[in-house]
């Protein structure tokens, strides 16, 4: 499945799925990159970051790797593209305001600070961060962080969460459900969840 598409100012169109594709729109050429070949190329440039498990994480423009704890191996974690036009299942979103990286594994909430270079979670917060103890007991599958800087998480039951950077507050939005009652909470192997958030110019 194509999740991001991306259009750099190369003339190169990058396709993020399973593996990353890049597309030269003058020469028509179609360059592939599995996880290793984009482990070893020196054209990705990764920053390593360590959580509290002191697994070792790589986080780049196009992929995010995390160690395996059994094997040492470094595994994808998701390849994306930076600065997505097309935006769906965003799990990775920088956070130029509080310059951070903010990762969802379709349930836990990461911090990736860009300081430091550890990783946060809701339930490893030395810092206190208060987004993640407000998502602590949530499980969060998509990420958009719009022009306001506020964040906003969809979760498995098609709850919307929205941090509102201004206000610093949190509230819920329940957009598929017209009686405007909280759903039941469910999983990602139950249940729908919401793919795309899009702003406007309005």
């Amino acid at each position: 499945m194509i999740r991001n598409i991306y259009p750099d100012n190369e003339k190169n169109i990058w396709i993020a799925g399973s593996q990353l594709a890049c597309i030269n729109t003058i020469t028509g050429i179609t360059s592939v990159y599995n996880e290793d070949q984009m482990l070893n190329d020196p054209q990705f440039k990764f920053e390593t970051y360590t959580d509290h498990r002191h697994r070792k994480w790589l986080l780049g423009k196009f992929a995010l790797f995390y160690s395996d704890s059994s094997t040492g191996k470094m595994k994808l974690f998701s390849a994306f593209t930076p600065q997505q036009t097309s935006k769906l299942g965003n799990t990775i979103f920088p956070d130029t305001l509080h310059h951070c990286v903010w990762v969802t594994d379709h349930n836990n909430l990461m911090l990736f600070d860009e300081k430091t270079k550890n990783v946060y979670t809701a339930d490893y917060n030395p810092v206190n961060n208060p987004l993640l103890n407000a998502f602590k007991k949530k499980s969060v599958s998509f990420l958009f962080i719009d022009k306001q800087h506020n964040i906003w998480a969809a979760e498995w039951n098609s709850v919307i969460n929205k941090s509102d950077e201004r206000l610093k507050t949190i509230k819920e939005y329940f957009p598929i459900h017209a009686d405007g009652k909280k759903p039941v909470v469910t999983n990602k192997d139950t249940t729908i969840t919401t793919l795309c958030i899009y702003q406007d110019m309005h």
